[in-house]
């Protein structure tokens, strides 16, 4: 029997099942690695989410008023131009656009059906937070492992590994 297979209890209060999930947490107030059941493992990971503050949109751009005729700003489209007296307004609006991307690797046994090794990675959006967040995902069959990395806007990291057959369910 090696170290890994020896059975801890959850470190969460008042719970009796087998610690099968270490999650690691790295923020602003350190280090902190917790042993625990896969119901846990999930409740650490909304709690992580939950401790950051939600990100707060871009502003919507306004739009800039020039008279047609000379150039000059305006601050507001209806009077005439205070520099040549024109109607004339050219209006422009400007817009942020951002990507995101994330892919998926799978490796096959040829001439077998089914996966050996699942990799995701890349953005994913967390309706929590309303924001992007980095996130990858290995489940390994061959060696039996999972492991989630999540990395949050603000720098935070969640690290959570098990054996692949712990997390499943």
């Amino acid at each position: 029997m090696t170290n890994d297979d020896v059975e801890t209890v959850c470190e969460m209060d008042g719970c009796q099942d087998n610690a099968t999930h270490t999650v690691l947490i790295v923020s602003g107030n350190g280090e902190e690695t917790w042993k625990v059941c896969r119901p846990h493992d999930r409740e650490l990971k909304r709690a992580f989410v939950g401790g950051v503050p939600q990100s707060v949109p871009p502003p919507d751009a306004a739009a800039i008023v020039q008279c047609g005729e000379c150039g000059q700003v305006l601050a507001d489209a209806s009077p005439p131009c205070s520099r040549c007296g024109s109607l004339n307004r050219a209006i422009t609006v400007g817009d942020t656009v951002t990507m995101h991307e994330a892919a998926r690797v799978c490796s096959k046994h040829p001439g077998k059906s089914g996966w050996l090794l699942d990799v995701k990675a890349g953005d994913c959006f967390t309706k929590d937070l309303n924001a992007w967040s980095h996130r990858e995902l290995v489940l390994d069959r061959e060696h039996d492992r999972y492991r989630e990395v999540i990395e949050l806007y603000e720098g935070s990291r969640l690290e959570s590994t098990a054996k692949l057959c712990d997390h499943q369910g």
